[in-house]
């Protein structure tokens, strides 16, 4: 008899004209949403080839010059991206696309893409990962809004269990029916989505593995609206009742909640604004912080070290250029600054993650975002481990010229050069991708929402179906 029960739910959604156009519009927009990414992941990989070429060849290029130059103009650094960033683009466009690494200088990624694109795509942002949050859970709803609230208005219910049917069998045969209907669509889009990716970008041996886990979770959220979708329909007395829980519903766990828990994230620990940053780096260099003393102490300092190098007493007698030596000191001092509020914002960042995990108890689709952009190598804290890459290239590159400069400086007085052949020893910057499965394994807050969702949503279902007795239904 379920067997039965599903073949008719599978039939009649074949037969259904609305709900076959509604699940080829979702995978139209699926498809396009691809091409999209696959468009967005080539035009980045190609800018990032060519700039790493350019780069390349200008540092080979440079000319006969001393090393200290070299390292003092430095190089940039592009960040490397994934595949399944096709998928699940993130925090891409809010985050940078080159460091600029120069001697004692550390700074984040800067040029956002978002920066060069027209405000109107900051209204909706059209990637895969939407489409599985947002649009089909919204499939989901117009699929199983009437499974169990339209035998009842039609009175079908009723014969069923007047046959020799029970409500267990009823039940459980709608929910295959159904669900195998959503399982079908997801199982072609998602392998779809994976297959293009892997095509467009090439697929690491983590990349795979990432992608299947990604697949899971997706399941389980699918699985949350789903069973909340029938639960509703259990409720509810009509389709019309239904449809209109149904929408509800997913209004609040694909629109509202997210909003809500990303709200509460950025409140909770807010971060400073350019202005604040800015006023920050500024107090620092007057007033001084931890061991550097004031401004003014410091042009004392650099004032009373001259003369007693010099041997001098006044400032009129100095033969060196003072304010040179101000220049360099205050340089020194900003560039210590400026670690300072990266590593504050790191610090907020993370504060941040940790409030919208912790508001994901309440938000299935936070839980989600936040484990697909991980598995995806996509998060903004992922970025963090690409600058710590590029800085420790920085260093390699500052000790390998250093190394050539001490053991040959001395004996030509101070005056040594480097060439094309010092230039060569040191390698292209290619850093790997950021880490996935393993940095998803730490969101264990994110997956633990997501399986109290997930089993609290199909044990709604189930108490729906088996014990409340119907509305409408007489004793």
């Amino acid at each position: 008899m379920i067997l039965s029960i599903a073949l008719k739910e599978w039939k009649e959604f074949w037969r259904h004209r609305g709900m076959r156009l509604a699940a080829i519009a979702y995978l139209a927009i699926y498809a396009i949403s691809l091409l999209v990414g696959v468009t967005e992941f080539g035009r980045f990989e190609r800018d990032r080839s060519a700039a790493q070429t350019g780069l390349r060849e200008a540092w080979l290029t440079q000319g006969t010059k001393n090393p200290h130059a070299a390292t003092h103009f430095g190089t940039v650094a592009f960040p490397k991206r994934s595949a399944l960033s096709i998928l699940e683009p993130g925090a891409l466009p809010y985050l940078g696309v080159a460091a600029y690494l120069r001697s004692g200088q550390r700074t984040g990624f800067v040029d956002l893409p978002a920066r060069d694109e027209s405000p109107l795509f900051g209204m909706i942002r059209l990637s895969p990962s939407f489409c599985w949050r947002v649009l089909f859970p919204f499939l989901i709803v117009l699929l199983t809004y009437s499974a169990l609230a339209r035998d009842r208005e039609t009175g079908m219910e009723r014969y069923l269990l007047a046959v020799g049917s029970n409500r267990a069998t009823l039940i459980f045969g709608k929910t295959f029916g159904v669900g195998l209907v959503l399982l079908g669509t997801f199982l072609v889009a998602f392998g779809f989505g994976g297959l293009v990716a892997s095509l467009a970008g090439g697929f690491a041996e983590e990349d795979t593995s990432a992608w299947l886990l990604l697949g899971l979770f997706y399941l389980l959220f699918m699985g949350t609206v789903f069973f909340l979708a029938l639960a509703i329909s259990g409720l509810a007395s009509s389709s019309r009742q239904a449809l209109t829980g149904g929408l509800a519903m997913w209004v609040l766990v694909c629109v509202a909640l997210p909003g809500l828990a990303a709200d509460y994230g950025r409140v909770s620990t807010a971060s400073p604004s350019a202005v604040e940053l800015s006023r920050i780096a500024e107090l620092d260099l007057e007033k001084g912080f931890d061991e550097h003393p004031s401004r003014e102490a410091r042009l004392e300092s650099t004032l009373n070290l001259l003369f007693k190098e010099l041997g001098v007493g006044r400032r009129e007698e100095l033969t060196v250029n003072l304010a040179g030596f101000n220049f360099i000191a205050e340089a020194e001092v900003e560039s210590v600054s400026e670690r300072r509020r990266l590593g504050q914002a790191r610090r907020t960042l993370m504060e941040q993650t940790a409030a919208m995990e912790r508001a994901s108890v309440l938000s299935p689709a936070t839980a989600l975002d936040l484990l697909s952009s991980t598995l995806a190598g996509t998060s903004a804290a992922q970025q963090d481990r690409a600058v710590d890459a590029a800085h420790t290239y920085a260093h390699g590159l500052r000790r390998i010229l250093n190394r050539e400069l001490a053991a040959k400086g001395k004996g030509l007085g101070g005056m040594m050069t480097g060439d094309r052949q010092l230039w060569s020893q040191i390698d292209s910057f290619d850093p790997d991708v950021p880490e996935k499965a393993a940095a998803a394994a730490e969101r264990s807050r994110s997956i633990t929402s997501l399986l109290i969702w997930f089993t609290v949503a199909m044990l709604a279902a189930g108490t729906v179906g088996l014990v409340i007795p119907q509305l409408g239904e007489k004793a």
